[in-house]
């Protein structure tokens, strides 16, 4: 059963839609084919071990580089109380090896934007919230099925996760393109398409839509205000992009279909009101970050 998953952009540059869409790999660093670490948080933590007289100092600031530096940056700040920021940077291919990284810069023009999520806090915070919901929702998916991310660029990801280009058409077109993948790679039905920014996703939610399809139908989590947070498909050729205002029942006339009561999936955030409703049913990487979050002050 494949899942798939358009991660949400958290950046913006003027001269082209959509190019920083972020993934946060929990893949290890290997070095003589042993694991440095199980996962960046735990770097993060080490980090934070070795510079235990940093903890709480008034002129430190723990800067990570997007994309996943991130992550290890907001555990570091977490565990020495220090404020987060970050430096959103593009990295520099080697010639002829572009996936080969030997190091990255800055780009310059790039405008970063959270949405609504980053309202009233820094743009630091806004962007490790968005890695650290991803990291949740793909640890739910990872445990069910094969995974297809569709991002621009080819992200570091979970074992079991397969990336697919972004075509920077639109959310439609990127959840075609995971769902022609999932397809010709031979992944068996039901197919399940989830959005990025439901953290408090747990395997059993994704298992029950899963259960939920009828046949040659589809089944649906919508959110509370009549758009659609998870849908899974018996055939993923029924799909068509209807997302927006409203789609939940654009997507149901579809074909068969059965609207899901799955809480968890309900309930996505689009602001800090929600993550502070949702605080203790997110899951452990977006409560490491709101554990550096002052949600009442910022809201």
């Amino acid at each position: 059963m494949p899942l798939l998953f358009q991660m949400a952009s958290i950046a913006t540059a003027p001269w082209e839609p959509n190019p920083c869409s972020q993934a946060l790999t929990t893949a290890p660093l290997v070095v003589h084919d042993r694991p440095m670490f199980h996962d960046r948080t735990q770097a993060g933590a080490a980090l934070a071990a070795a510079l235990p007289d940093l903890r709480k100092k008034s002129n430190v600031t723990v800067i990570g580089l997007a994309r996943g530096g991130v992550e290890v940056a907001a555990e570091t700040a977490r565990l020495l109380d220090l404020p987060l920021d970050v430096l959103c940077v593009r990295k520099v291919g080697t010639p002829g090896h572009p996936e080969l990284v030997y190091g990255q810069q800055l780009t310059p023009g790039v405008e970063i934007s959270t949405g609504p999520l980053g309202q009233g806090v820094g743009n630091a915070v806004g962007m490790a919230l968005a890695e650290a919901m991803l990291a949740d929702v793909l640890a739910a998916a990872v445990a069910v099925g094969d995974v297809f991310v569709v991002a621009p660029e080819r992200p570091a990801l979970p074992p079991g996760t397969h990336h697919v280009i972004d075509p920077r058409r639109g959310l439609g077109a990127a959840v075609g393109a995971g769902l022609d993948a999932a397809t010709a790679a031979g992944a068996p039905g039901p197919y399940l398409v989830v959005n990025a920014d439901v953290p408090c996703a747990e395997p059993r939610d994704l298992l029950a839509l899963a259960g939920a399809v009828p046949a040659d139908g589809l089944a649906l989590v919508a959110a509370e205000d009549g758009t659609t947070n998870a849908l899974a498909f018996d055939d993923g050729r029924l799909f068509e992009p209807l997302y927006g205002p409203g789609s939940a029942e654009r997507f149901e006339a579809l074909g068969p279909s059965l609207r899901v009561d799955a809480p968890n999936l309900v309930c996505d955030v689009d602001t800090l009101d929600d993550l502070a409703r949702l605080a203790l049913r997110v899951g452990p990487m977006t409560r490491a970050v709101l554990a550096t979050v002052h949600l009442g002050a910022a809201a």
